[in-house]
């Protein structure tokens, strides 16, 4: 509902992806995600070892076409109405990550997961954890011969592309704590 009246009063020319995340004190987790970047919800194992991540809850993007996202602005004809919205619960010890298409472009789930085992276990604060996740996709983003989830999107759509994708690197990560 705030996106809509915001986007009325927008002037300028430009479009943007977006990604809200409500956190309840109790626990509920509510999104809406409209684009390709998005949100993942990161849970530690609870077996050995402590510090692999799983990924519990993803937002999934949308586009009109191969690199083409839902965006809002002038001149794009999506509204937050066309975003798609998530629910779960979160718990201590998980990791909300909130990211630009310069992350997921870059990295799957698993290399995500493994940038951030080793702060993770370190005890390293959030912001630590997010700086070393846009550190490792910006690497990512500049390797020209690796294999990377756009080179891969690419193929899938006829496309030849491979290596990253150089782009914008945004990470929030919030770490969730015991309430008590």
């Amino acid at each position: 509902r705030a996106l809509d009246p915001a986007r009325s009063r927008v002037t300028a020319v430009g479009t943007c992806t977006a990604c809200l995340v409500h956190l309840s004190a109790s626990g509920s987790l509510t999104a809406l995600n409209l684009g390709d970047s998005g949100f993942r919800l990161l849970r530690p194992s609870r077996v050995s070892p402590p510090h692999r991540l799983a990924v519990t809850l993803r937002s999934r993007e949308q586009q009109h076409r191969f690199n083409c996202p839902f965006q809002l602005g002038v001149g794009s004809g999506d509204s937050a109405a066309d975003g798609a919205v998530y629910s779960g619960v979160v718990r201590a010890g998980d990791l909300l990550l909130l990211v630009t298409d310069g992350v997921t472009d870059n990295l799957s789930e698993r290399q995500i997961c493994e940038a951030l085992a080793g702060p993770l276990a370190r005890g390293e604060p959030a912001r630590s954890l997010a700086a070393a996740l846009a550190a490792s996709a910006h690497e990512a983003s500049l390797q020209p011969g690796r294999s990377s989830p756009f080179a891969a999107a690419a193929q899938n759509a006829g496309l030849s592309h491979s290596g990253g994708k150089p782009d914008d690197v945004t990470v929030l990560c919030v770490r969730v704590l015991d309430g008590s």
